[in-house]
């Protein structure tokens, strides 16, 4: 009896339970179902449009002088006067006299030149009348035959006409002599050094003063062979010039007008030279030879150019692109030339598209991505 009533307990028990397991599985609560929401990267994009650029070149560079040259003496002789202006830094006129030598000696010479032309002159009319005489004895002697050219005296005509051309030659040169014990400023400039005084002899050859023009100055603008390559036509064009001088800037316009013709080995740079003129204000006490002046040259225009930020690039010459669909697509381009913050694309860009300015850490092309910014 007590085995029945407990195998009856067992059961009774077990029935609870199961009853109650299924009254819990038919009211258990249900999981809530969540879709997954796709998290697109963000970028930011601008909508590019080709332009038409120019670049501006940095350089720099000495004021120098158009013309400089070393006045020499032409004819020895000892220093009679000076200029009172003969001071290093005084401006002349062209021809104005610097120096004078001591002219007597040279005087003299005309002199004596003027006298040896009269000989000679006097020589040619006596043996003029002696080839007329010839002539009429010839002819005395036998009629109608052509004389001989020493019968007719033709080597002594010859002869005395020589004299006469040889002394005017010397009278010539004497009186040029004497005009160059005048040494004169050959061109409008100014005295860089002087190397004579008063009482000094001078031979032939001897150095007097350095002399440099003025009014138009030179300029010497170093630039590397990558900027010259952007310069074209650009020569004969402007470069501005400027010095910052007592707390105030002072600028100049300068014209290009060529280049030194050769690749300086040392730096692998090209010198252009600009020219540039004393203008009538207070800039002009500043513009002397080896003043250091910073310029900019503007180089030729290219046309159908895209200005993109530098950050757009993700090497040397691939972008990214965005398409209408918000997908990204790699693009190599050629890139003209180079910023610090912007990039000139001259090839391998379409108007209107729209390059991404934002960096993905491992793009794609057809990667999906959320436009969030577009900037002009």
């Amino acid at each position: 009896m007590r085995i029945l009533v407990t195998l009856l307990l067992c059961l009774g028990l077990l029935g609870g339970a199961g009853a109650l397991v299924g009254l819990m599985a038919k009211f258990k609560p249900e999981a809530q179902k969540v879709e997954r929401v796709r998290v697109l990267p963000g970028v930011d994009v601008r909508t590019v449009q080709t332009a038409d650029v120019s670049f501006i070149i940095p350089t720099q560079g000495l004021v120098r002088a158009i013309r400089s040259t070393v006045l020499a003496a032409e004819v020895a002789g000892r220093v009679a006067t000076v200029s009172p202006r003969f001071k290093t830094g005084e401006r002349f006129q062209e021809g104005e006299v610097l120096v004078e030598l001591e002219a007597s000696d040279y005087r003299s010479a005309i002199i004596q030149a003027e006298s040896a032309v009269v000989e000679a002159r006097a020589a040619l009319v006596q043996e003029q009348a002696r080839a007329e005489q010839a002539l009429r004895d010839w002819n005395k002697i036998a009629p109608g035959q052509p004389p001989t050219e020493l019968a007719a005296r033709k080597p002594q005509l010859q002869s005395a006409e020589a004299r006469v051309l040889a002394a005017e030659d010397a009278r010539d040169r004497a009186r040029r002599d004497l005009e160059r014990t005048r040494i004169r400023a050959p061109f409008t400039g100014r005295l860089r050094v002087t190397h004579t005084e008063v009482g000094s002899f001078l031979t032939p050859g001897a150095r007097v003063a350095d002399f440099e023009s003025t009014g138009r100055y030179e300029i010497r603008l170093p630039v590397s062979l990558d900027d010259y390559a952007f310069l074209g036509s650009a020569l004969g064009g402007e470069a501005t010039l400027n010095a910052v001088i007592g707390g105030r800037e002072l600028r100049w316009q300068g014209r290009l007008v060529r280049t030194e013709g050769e690749v300086e080995q040392s730096s692998r740079s090209i010198n252009l030279v600009a020219e540039l003129a004393e203008d009538a204000d207070r800039r002009s006490v500043f513009l002397k030879p080896g003043l250091f002046l910073q310029a900019k040259v503007t180089s030729q225009t290219f046309q159908g150019v895209f200005a993109v930020p530098r950050r757009a690039l993700i090497d040397a010459e691939h972008l990214l692109i965005i398409d209408a669909e918000d997908r990204v697509s790699v693009r190599k381009v050629r890139v003209l030339r180079g910023g610090r913050d912007t990039v000139f694309i001259d090839d391998g860009l379409k108007n209107g598209e729209r390059v991404c300015l934002t960096s993905l850490p491992a793009p794609v092309n057809g990667m999906q991505v959320r436009v969030i910014a577009t900037t002009p």
